[in-house]
């Protein structure tokens, strides 16, 4: 059943380099129908402190089809041209 509803999860930097979630993501993204309607939301600093990592996790995300932003994005002009460089809507 198609529907235009949407989730969003919070990820953090201690969850998002925990190994278990990016599996369990992996498998529901692969059981859900629509993952276009999953919304992903990394914490600004967090994705600054763990660029590389954030933004791995990132492109598996995208490349599953789900959803992507910052959280709390814009706090300065440093942060935004950081975050500038992850591959986000």
């Amino acid at each position: 059943m198609k529907t235009h509803l949407a989730v969003s999860f919070n990820i953090t930097a201690q969850e998002n380099l925990d190994p278990r979630l990016s599996d369990f993501i992996d498998l529901q993204l692969r059981l859900y129908p629509q993952p276009h309607n999953i919304i992903f939301q990394f914490y600004e600093l967090d994705s600054i402190a763990y660029f590389s990592e954030v933004n791995t996790f990132i492109n598996t995300l995208k490349n599953k089809g789900a959803e992507v932003n910052i959280k709390e994005f814009g706090a300065g002009f440093k942060k935004f041209r950081d975050n500038s460089n992850l591959e986000i809507e």
